[in-house]
């Protein structure tokens, strides 16, 4: 199944190219690189078994991109709350 979600990730080290080319490269293909106003997210179309291992695949590529990012909160079209780090609601 595909699940849709939105990973806000903290300001990466590298500019914003160099980001999205290494994030394309450590397995985000199905992921569009985004900044407004100073946010930095990447919103996801990916194919998984449930929800969960969607988000958590997910969060492993982008933080094994080699840009110093951590994901800060994920939100998805079908819940009512973002989850955080410290898995804060």
């Amino acid at each position: 199944m595909t699940y849709s979600f939105t990973l806000l990730i903290s300001r990466p080290d590298v500019d914003e190219e160099s980001a999205a080319n290494r994030l394309y490269a450590s397995g985000c293909g199905d992921g569009l690189f985004s900044v407004s106003s100073g946010r930095y997210s990447i919103d996801f179309d990916r194919e998984a078994d449930s929800l969960v291992e969607a988000v958590d695949t997910a969060t492993r590529d982008v933080e094994s991109a080699g840009i110093g990012s951590k994901v800060l909160s994920v939100m998805s079209p079908g819940c009512l709350a973002c989850i955080t780090e410290d898995g804060s609601v």
